[in-house]
């Protein structure tokens, strides 16, 4: 009966919390200094890795217009004028929707807030700017071009679009529809299955560049990380 009693209230006392002077259960205590700290500097290395990314964006609106005047120059003569000048507006249009979620943003190009939505609107505009990129093949780029022609559109619009970004998510979202449709060209067209397969090699080699050129791009701007300490 003795053993029973002892038993039951050591069970009950250690069951209860143990509480300090405040009355507060210890174990409960609000997130240290050192926490947040650490949260804040989590914060800090992503706006500022946004930031620089919403820097690097006009750039990238003025390579796809200088890649549309370089490739219809080449072309010139060989392709219909309204084809050229259709892809031309495509592009431009890719390009002003780029300056201007670039504008709209840059005022509060520190707010984390902003800038997660400026990234969310460029990937839908790289999006759009792939498809017109890719548009190219179609409207820009004579029939019967061969396997050089077809590659070099693709591979070197998204190589050069990554090259500014330097964020995987970012050309991923260009690079896809850029490839693909020169592919679907490819496959369609004269130049045949290798040189649709070449493209989607070059394309994921592309990918990979774009993984690895992000995270040098983050070790770049961060710190080291700061412990995150949890209470006992």
């Amino acid at each position: 009966m003795t053993s029973e009693r002892g038993a039951a209230s050591e069970s009950i006392a250690f069951d209860q919390p143990f509480f300090d002077d405040s009355g507060r259960p210890i174990g409960e205590y609000e997130p240290s200094s050192l926490q947040r700290l650490a949260h804040l500097h989590g914060e800090s290395v992503e706006t500022a890795r946004l930031a620089n990314l919403l820097g690097r964006t006009p750039g990238a609106g003025a390579a796809l217009i200088v890649g549309n005047l370089v490739l219809v120059g080449l072309v010139a003569g060989t392709a219909p004028s309204f084809m050229l000048g259709l892809w031309t507006v495509f592009i431009v249009s890719a390009a002003v929707w780029m300056g201007y979620i670039w504008r709209r943003s840059i005022g509060s190009a520190f707010e984390l807030t902003v800038l997660k939505r400026f990234v969310l609107d460029l990937h839908a505009v790289l999006l759009y700017a792939g498809f017109a990129w890719g548009a190219g093949v179609f409207l820009g780029v004579p029939w019967g071009t061969g396997a050089d022609g077809l590659v070099f559109h693709a591979i070197g619009g998204a190589a050069v679009m990554g090259m500014i970004l330097r964020a995987r998510t970012a050309t991923i979202y260009f690079l896809a529809p850029a490839t693909i449709l020169p592919a679907l060209a490819a496959l369609t067209g004269p130049a045949g299955m290798g040189t649709a397969a070449l493209i989607v090699g070059f394309a994921l080699v592309l990918a990979l560049i774009a993984e690895g050129a992000e995270r040098w791009t983050a070790r770049r701007l961060s710190i080291p990380s700061l412990p995150v300490l949890r209470p006992s």
